[in-house]
């Protein structure tokens, strides 16, 4: 079987995460959408040029010049990071198996016909038969959006999180410093897991644009990349609404280790329409 490897970006806003435990169901799961075409897809030579995007979410209403047989030999479905319920990717990689004699630009052609919109295949590669997206990853970077302003922006409300006061990055800087480097994350996680719960955080870097205007002149865009080697169920969002606090003086730099020491909790979470997977790295 031929291993495929694709490239994938999508607005998270009505997914519940990329993927659920088996007992919840798959359906409204990125993965899940992804997976429903794949099991469509049919071995054959060639596919229809067509590579407009429909909004259907199943193949009930596919055009007839399309392959619907469900003869595909397709394995399961790897992904590079679970994303989060309502998390988008700007680039996720996933893998997959398949006994398929599409070439890997109609794989991505038929993938794009058939997914919804706001899932789309950027690249289709045939990779190494060992590759394997979760297990190869090197590191995993998420970018998170914060707009400061007197009042939300209409058109970026789904992707920002808005704040009418602005920040103390300096503060937020400072826990950033206690936060890297390789440490139990359990108390930023909320899911539960047997496996170890110790991840290295490389960097979390602060980004900060003047977006002002002539009725707002002191609006700024700030964004916050967190870089590891991986990250556990929900830590992303959860490391984010601590700097946020701190950030806004709800609470000091000095929290971070008491968090880590089990004497505090960590903030409510960011709010997800805002995060987004930005990159995954994979040795050469």
């Amino acid at each position: 079987m031929r291993n495929i490897k694709l490239t994938l970006e999508y607005d998270g806003f009505r997914y519940n995460g990329f993927i659920q435990p088996p007992k919840k169901g798959n359906k409204t799961t990125v993965s899940g959408k992804i997976t429903d075409v794949l099991s469509r897809m049919e071995s054959a030579d060639t596919v229809a040029n067509t590579a407009t995007n429909t909004t259907a979410d199943t193949a009930t209403d596919l055009p007839i010049d399309f392959p619907t047989d469900l003869s595909t030999g397709f394995s399961a479905l790897f992904c590079g990071e679970r994303t989060a319920p309502g998390v988008h990717a700007l680039q996720q990689t996933v893998n997959f198996k398949t006994d398929s004699a599409l070439s890997v630009g109609e794989i991505r052609t038929y993938l794009n016909h058939y997914l919804p919109q706001d899932i789309v295949v950027s690249e289709a590669v045939e990779t190494a038969d060992r590759f394997h997206a979760e297990l190869n990853a090197r590191s995993r970077t998420y970018e998170y959006r914060i707009i400061c302003s007197a009042f939300p922006d209409v058109f970026f409300r789904k992707y920002a999180h808005f704040l009418s006061q602005h920040l103390d990055i300096a503060a937020m800087d400072h826990a950033a410093g206690l936060l890297t480097g390789k440490h139990d994350f359990a108390a930023f996680s909320s899911g539960k897991t047997k496996k170890s719960t110790v991840r290295e955080l490389y960097s979390i870097d602060f980004e900060t644009t003047d977006i002002s205007t002539d009725n707002e002149p002191d609006r700024e865009e700030i964004r916050i990349y967190l870089k590891a080697n991986g990250f556990l169920q929900k830590m992303p969002l959860s490391l984010i609404g601590t700097l946020l606090d701190i950030g806004l003086g709800k609470r000091t730099p000095d929290c971070i280790e008491q968090i880590f020491s089990g004497q505090e909790d960590p903030s409510h979470s960011a709010v997800a329409h805002a995060l987004f997977l930005k990159e995954i790295e994979y040795n050469n």
